[in-house]
Formats: C-alpha cells, structure tokens, sequence
C-alpha cells in the first residue's frame, strides 16, 4: 500500500499478489473508504472518494517525444 498527499488530493494505491482476483477485495476498499468518511468532519466540505481498478492493458508501451524547428504541433502531428 502506498498513500500520496498533496494539497487537495490525496492518492491511495494498493498492491495484490499475482493471481489475486481483484474483484474480490472491491467490497472490502469502498467498506473502508465509507469508514475514514465518517471521520472526515462535514464542516471541511471533503468530496466523496471513488475506487478505480487499475488496468495494466490501458497503459501506454511506449511514448514518443518529437520536436521540429518552427513546426506547429499540427504539422508535427501530421
């Protein structure tokens, strides 16, 4: 588990062990989002958090930087 906090947000990420069915344990996280709300006063205005899954297959393989002397993106693009 590895928590980030920056002014407004904070971050939460969670680790399972290879072979984990992740969908189990879904219950289980918005139990516990639902459990540190309520110690959150109201007066502070906190939003509700949301639980993403992490999908390795949406992740990028590579990534490209060009540059070209003068040339709007546009024109890189193309």
């Amino acid at each position: 588990m590895q928590s980030v906090s920056r002014n407004s947000l904070s971050i939460v990420t969670v680790w399972f062990k290879w072979g984990t069915d992740s969908t189990l344990p879904r219950p289980w996280r918005q139990q516990n989002v639902a459990f540190a709300m309520a110690a959150v006063p109201k007066s502070l205005g906190v939003l509700p958090p949301f639980v993403l899954q992490y999908d390795p297959s949406n992740a990028p393989v590579i990534q490209v930087t060009v540059s070209g002397g003068g040339l709007s993106g546009a024109q890189l693009y193309d």
